[in-house]
């Protein structure tokens, strides 16, 4: 899920899943990308370092991932393949989106672009 302009990875940490019956290699895949994760060392970064969850998942994940992917994106639905529109309006207020830190007030104001908004609802604006 991709639900802020600020969403700008092909996989966010702690936005994503996976379903392991899916297709009959995905368990395979799946596994093979965690021992790469683990024998790089990048999951061992700090926490505080940032963003070392968004490289370990572009870097394993993200090259066989991409063709069994299905992704709600509100602000890049054209930059990565198989997306699609949330399919509920967003609230206005703090925690308005997915991936929030509530406790920052994080809120999102940013009107979402047309081709990002459901068909039926081309008239949202937070989408």
């Amino acid at each position: 899920m991709r639900d802020n302009p600020n969403h700008n990875a092909p996989m966010m940490g702690g936005m994503w899943g996976v379903k392991m019956n899916s297709s009959p290699n995905i368990r395979n895949l799946m596994s093979r990308a965690m021992e790469n994760m683990l024998s790089d060392g990048i999951v061992r970064s700090p926490r505080s370092s940032g963003g070392w969850d968004q490289v370990a998942l572009r870097r394993y994940v993200w090259p066989w991932g991409k063709k069994h992917t299905l992704a709600h994106d509100s602000y890049t639905c054209t930059k990565y393949p198989n997306t699609r529109p949330f399919p509920t309006q967003r609230d206005t207020g703090k925690g308005n989106y997915v991936g929030s830190i509530i406790r920052l007030n994080a809120t999102v104001e940013d009107e979402c672009p047309v081709r990002c908004r459901p068909k039926p609802h081309r008239d949202w604006i937070y989408c």
